[in-house]
């Protein structure tokens, strides 16, 4: 990469230090400049260098979290997999992805596939994307089909006033929606690993059974619920790698307001990032929502229904019995 001189830099912010205040990767902001999903730089040196200023920031920002999805486009190179993109497999010991990397795994990952698509829900706390990740066959993705869709689950979410007939017309077309929500909880790393590994799976098989899955669903991943929390400790996690402190405790939250809590707040509603989750659902109607959450080092534990009391007196007895069912 061709170096610019500091007269052709001055009053100017390079790609570097624009992708780490936007919290993405600079290959993620070159891809959406060449595609048109971002304005050009604000300047560009003799020798190609992009420059931006603070105008153009905040027009990224605005862009990067406007909740429109990344354009789709098939690629003539392979899919790429995490491990291809990232350079080393997911679970490598001393190897843990900021939150940068993710975001840009999926956005080639979109790029390359026609049944990916990631859209921005909105900005974290600390001012990072907030994404969500569709996964389908490439006919339920479009505009129009996903708010087809949407129509039709929302006929069963609120059958009151409904003719059967638009029931049954909702039962038989409506594709199946799943929601998986992974890494709430910034240490607990590893649900968020998952949603990649398993939207690469999706977006390659070609087996009868995931295009059968593909063509009857419609899986939404939340790769994580807290993206500064994925930063905040994972730089902690790499300030002390190789050294007799290696993998202790971060002193401090790993949400910048409720820490751990953040899972805790699914009534109120206080935190963006949940008030981001919760618009995305009540606007999809899905049918499964899977947290996904990791236990520590204590040993293997497992939590399955049924639940002890007291039980969430706002949820249907009907949702509480398809618990107990699960767990039986």
């Amino acid at each position: 990469m061709p170096r610019p001189k500091r007269s052709e830099t001055e009053g100017f912010l390079t790609i570097t230090t624009v992708a780490r205040r936007l919290g993405v990767q600079p290959q993620m902001l070159r891809s959406r400049i060449g595609s048109g999903a971002l304005p050009p730089a604000t300047n560009e040196t003799p020798s190609r260098v992009m420059l931006f200023d603070e105008a153009w920031v905040e027009a990224a920002r605005q862009a990067l979290t406007d909740g429109a999805p990344v354009r789709r486009r098939r690629a003539a190179s392979r899919v790429p997999s995490p491990a291809s993109f990232l350079g080393y497999p997911l679970g490598t010991a001393g190897k843990v992805p900021g939150w940068g990397e993710i975001v840009a795994y999926f956005e080639a990952l979109a790029a390359a596939s026609d049944r990916v698509t990631v859209e921005a829900l909105g900005s974290s706390t600390q001012g990072r994307p907030m994404i969500a990740v569709a996964v389908s066959a490439a006919e339920n993705l479009t505009g129009p089909a996903r708010e087809r869709n949407r129509e039709l689950l929302g006929r069963l979410w609120d059958p009151r006033d409904r003719a059967e007939t638009e029931l049954a017309e909702a039962i038989a077309r409506a594709r199946s929606v799943a929601v998986i929500l992974a890494t709430q909880h910034a240490n607990e790393i590893g649900a968020a690993l998952m949603t990649m590994e398993l939207a690469h799976l999706l977006a390659t098989g070609d087996d009868p059974e995931t295009r059968e899955v593909l063509s009857r669903t419609i899986t939404l991943l939340i790769p994580s619920g807290n993206p500064d929390g994925i930063d905040i400790y994972g730089e902690w996690y790499g300030r002390w790698l190789g050294t007799e402190y290696e993998g202790c405790d971060l002193p401090w939250l790993y949400h910048p307001y409720v820490g751990h809590d953040n899972n805790r707040d699914w009534f109120m509603l206080t935190q963006v990032e949940n008030q981001h989750f919760a618009a995305m659902h009540n606007r999809e109607h899905p049918q499964l929502v899977f947290d996904m959450h990791q236990m520590g080092r204590d040993g293997a534990r497992f939590m399955v229904p049924p639940f002890i009391d007291p039980l969430d007196p706002n949820q249907d007895p009907v949702i509480q019995q398809g618990f107990a069912a699960i767990g039986t």
